[in-house]
């Protein structure tokens, strides 16, 4: 078989894409269906083909799981030509998604509020001294925490066991940050501070909301970034190693500059600020540069995005937040930088998202002594795309799931529209170079442009490259309710829809 199959292949080795979807079939045929480490096994010969041939490491990367157990490849009676029809088929199914809903019903405590930090949502009682946690991956599943003490949670790293918490010293009346383990609640093994408190950072409790001190906070790896404030001109962003409990890096907003919102991965610290009064930029720090405690660092690299409206109100527009997280702190399968994808979102009604691949700014390469900065036409236009009139619900390495439809910009996807056969008619040959459409897929190529209402300077115009597929949710469920994320599992990408109902706890999953 192995002969006569390299036979074959050679004949058709012109065409990349057919020849990496037929070297997929005989992979999962040979090996019957075995894991994806075996496939890579299979020869040294095979190993040097996934890794220079880009598609394939695609297929691998993003389709094992969608189709590894599919029965329409189990039949091995079938020729490779019958075997990469029904990879095909199965191929376009996985982008041509049919949400199956499971239903799934947690009747803790009633809970006084709950959140949800990636896959896993956390509930308080109504005296906040007991945590109800809710596991979502691999399957729901249920666990109280007693606290005994007044604690919010601020933020969750499974992978590291690791739990945030405000909690209240009702004694000396200020609050602290902790990091306790998210198993058992106590303290966590690596954290070598008991506590971050507000005298730290200036902050008196008396002064502040609970709400506004350690209020927005991401984890990533040992890295964790906290805003404290609520207002533009109020807010201070810290950058905190949490093992040792030091505050490495501090931003604070004044009259020239107005510190917007921080983003953290594993690598790279991205922050957005408005230089008054009405230019934002993206600042990219890495997080090898903040050894020790300094109050700020030179960033790598700055980039200039859209100028915003004249007209806008400083409180309720200039804001570019970035929407949702695609790295390891709030998902258990990491997206490298070059395969995840950034979504920028410009707060205003009627306002803007832009999407940026990740790699856009973590490619820069770092300077001694002045950020490089990167004027908005020398990246924007080529690099992102805007939309408009959507409601996002997670980010998935280089997937925007949207409340009806889902975006795929991987380039290669984009670039070769390889999952199906594009039809077009006689007449549509001019719109190929905007559009193509296929069976309810649509391959957008062209610009989209930003309506005045996205609160912006001017017409903005963008290109990036991607796939659309509308898919319709059940109407049952109201996803603009409660909290969504992506979830991965040997069944595949899930999007679950987690929300409380009847003093109940719903998770909702729907198989992609």
């Amino acid at each position: 078989m192995a002969t006569a199959t390299t036979g074959e292949l050679q004949a058709d080795a012109t065409n990349e894409i057919h020849l990496s979807t037929e070297l997929l079939v005989i992979v999962f045929s040979h090996l019957q269906f075995r894991d994806l480490g075996n496939c890579c096994l299979v020869s040294i010969r095979l190993k040097e083909i996934i890794k220079n041939t880009p598609e394939l490491q695609y297929y691998l990367e993003t389709q094992a799981a969608a189709y590894s157990r599919h029965p329409l490849l189990q039949d091995r009676t079938k020729s490779i030509v019958d075997k990469f029809e029904d990879f095909r088929k199965v191929q376009r199914n996985w982008r041509d998604p049919r949400p199956e809903k499971v239903l799934h019903w947690i009747s803790p405590t009633p809970s006084a509020f709950c959140d949800a930090f990636g896959g896993v949502v956390i509930g308080s009682s109504f005296d906040v001294t007991d945590l109800f946690i809710v596991h979502s991956d691999p399957g729901p599943r249920f666990e109280q925490l007693s606290m005994n003490r007044r604690v919010l949670p601020r933020g969750v790293d499974v992978s590291q066991d690791l739990l945030a918490v405000v909690a209240m010293d009702e004694t000396l009346g200020f609050r602290q940050l902790e990091f306790l383990s998210l198993k058992t609640g106590r303290r966590h093994h690596r954290a070598q501070r008991r506590a971050i408190d507000e005298t730290h950072l200036g902050y008196a409790a008396v002064e502040n909301c609970v709400m506004d001190v350690f209020a927005r906070m991401s984890i990533s790896g040992d890295w964790l970034i906290f805003e404290v404030g609520h207002t533009c001109d109020e807010l201070n962003i810290y950058l905190c190693h949490w093992p040792t409990g030091e505050i490495r890096a501090r931003w604070t907003s004044d009259r020239e500059v107005w510190y917007q919102h921080a983003y953290l991965t594993t690598s790279h610290l991205f922050i957005s600020h408005v230089v008054l009064p009405r230019q934002p930029h993206i600042d990219v720090y890495a997080l090898s540069a903040f050894p020790a405690p300094t109050r700020t660092d030179t960033p790598v690299a700055r980039f200039a995005l859209p100028e915003l409206d004249a007209d806008a109100k400083a409180d309720s527009v200039r804001y570019f937040t970035f929407s949702a997280r695609p790295d390891h702190s709030l998902c258990e399968s990491p997206h490298a930088p070059e395969t995840a994808l950034l979504c920028l979102t410009v707060r205003h009604s009627g306002g803007a998202m832009l999407f940026v691949p990740l790699s856009t700014f973590t490619s820069v390469q770092p300077s001694v002594d002045v950020p490089e900065v990167h004027p908005w036409v020398s990246w924007g236009p080529q690099r992102t795309r805007v939309c408009e009139g959507a409601d996002l619900l997670a980010l998935s390495g280089m997937r925007a799931v949207l409340s009806d439809r889902i975006f795929d910009f991987n380039p290669w996807d984009a670039a070769t529209n390889a999952y199906m056969p594009v039809r077009l008619d006689s007449n549509a040959e001019s719109e190929c170079n905007t559009s193509r459409e296929a069976r309810g897929r649509v391959l957008h190529c062209g610009p989209s442009i930003a309506s005045k209402d996205a609160g912006l300077c001017g017409e903005v115009v963008t290109g990036l490259a991607y796939r659309e597929v509308l898919v319709k949710f059940d109407e049952e469920v109201d996803l603009q309710d409660g909290w969504v994320h992506i979830q991965h599992d040997e069944d595949g990408p899930k999007l679950v829809h987690s929300g409380l109902r009847d003093n109940a706890l719903v998770l909702v999953f729907y198989k992609l």
